[in-house]
């Protein structure tokens, strides 16, 4: 078992590696579907400043209002 699981996973990392797709320059092509529809913001508000986590009541009303901003329509 020692050699054949290190075997297996030897013989199948090629085709892990292939399912990725590069960029003609080698970065990972990513090219898809992205929303923002998320709660949790690229950069961190500044209002925030040093504190590290949220009490039960300040995480359910910043989900609330970050939700209501990203169920509003969009406009044409």
């Amino acid at each position: 078992m020692r050699v054949i699981i290190p075997l297996v996973v030897i013989l199948f990392m090629p085709i892990a590696a292939g399912a990725q797709k590069l960029t003609p320059w080698g970065d990972p092509d990513l090219q898809g579907i992205w929303t923002s529809q998320t709660p949790v913001s690229l950069e961190r508000p500044v209002a925030l400043g040093g504190k590290a986590f949220f009490t039960e009541q300040e995480a359910e009303e910043f989900e609330g209002g970050a939700l209501r901003a990203t169920s509003r329509p969009h406009r044409g």
